[in-house]
């Protein structure tokens, strides 16, 4: 596949003369389909869904899906005789010229073809950032960064920056905000977590009434000389969000590690991890963890160790088997309180 992906590359800005007469498809288009939009779902149509019991995934992507999307896109290619994702997908500079194509083609609905609980907002989304060609996974160096900076300052858009850094918009967004500042690395002083703790106060208000989905990182970065956004907001999950007292806090133990199997095996029945309610999960451990986050760090620990290749089913089944003895010792204890 990765060989594949390379001969994907980035045309010239000019538009090539495209046939606009209607293709029609050959398949039948599965209900999260039937739109043929890639807009974000609007309430009325995911309560339509949901009434119709239809599962819709959501999360990390198998290897087998990002196959079938990466030959969905080759297909279409090859049947239309247009090989250019940047000008598809619109990336660094959409091109609303090619609209009427992509629809009369059905472009959206083949692209999807045989990913049928993906949204289409979600194919389209992973499909643009899998086919660029400007995407790159290697971090920035020295030069990179200055440059960054002084095009930021310069006032440019990020889609005129990254077009001059050769990269994709975000992932210049991502590193500015990364070195904007100079910052420590590594552990945090207990001076650095108190003005951590005095700045969430401040822009948020008090800790245990606040709205974790509504906090700006960016503002509190301000307030914390030696750290960046990334950095507060990552320290702040996993390290200092409780909700109790710190008298009623705890050490996360193998104990610990036994009942988040157990809840998984025994009140979880899905088959992806990325299905789970982590937020209700951490319900039960707000003693051990000041956050879903940490809750799921943990998860991905335990799932780093294990033999290659087991699904999430596996992994639980795994490690229930492993955990069996502690297991049945505090549903022994439950059952007899």
């Amino acid at each position: 596949m990765a060989r594949r992906l390379r001969k994907l590359k980035c045309r010239s800005d000019s538009i090539p003369e495209l046939n606009t007469i209607e293709e029609k498809i050959d398949f039948t288009l599965p209900v999260l389909h039937e739109d043929e939009s890639v807009c974000r779902l609007s309430q009325k149509r995911l309560k339509i869904i949901k009434d119709k019991g239809i599962h819709m995934k959501k999360g990390k992507w198998t290897q087998q899906e990002i196959s079938v999307l990466v030959n969905n896109y080759q297909e279409f290619t090859e049947k239309f005789g247009i090989d250019d994702p940047v000008l598809i997908f619109g990336i660094g500079k959409k091109r609303p010229e090619i609209l009427p194509f992509l629809k009369a083609k059905h472009f959206y609905a083949r692209l999807g073809k045989g990913l049928n609980d993906r949204s289409l907002t979600c194919i389209y989304r992973k499909a643009k950032v899998l086919l660029d060609p400007m995407r790159k996974r290697n971090k920035l160096n020295e030069a990179e960064v200055s440059k960054l900076i002084k095009l930021r300052e310069r006032g440019l858009e990020w889609s005129e920056i990254a077009r001059k850094m050769k990269r994709r918009a975000e992932n210049c967004s991502d590193a500015y905000n990364w070195h904007k500042k100079k910052v420590n690395v590594g552990k945090w002083s207990k001076e650095e977590e108190r003005q951590l703790v005095k700045a969430v106060k401040k822009i948020v208000g008090p800790i245990k009434s606040e709205k974790k989905s509504n906090i700006s990182w960016k503002k509190i970065a301000e307030l914390v000389p030696t750290r960046n956004s990334s950095q507060c907001r990552h320290h702040w999950k996993l390290k200092l969000s409780w909700t109790c007292n710190a008298s009623q806090r705890k050490q996360w133990t193998i104990r610990n590690n036994a009942m988040l199997i157990n809840i998984l095996k025994n009140e979880w029945y899905v088959e992806d991890g990325a299905d789970v309610d982590w937020k209700k999960i951490q319900e039960s451990f707000t003693q051990y963890s000041p956050s879903y986050n940490y809750v799921l760090k943990k998860w991905y620990y335990l799932k780093s160790h294990v033999p290659k290749g087991k699904e999430f089913r596996e992994v639980i089944d795994f490690y229930y088997k492993k955990y069996k003895t502690i297991i049945e010792s505090f549903n022994h204890e439950n059952s007899s309180n």
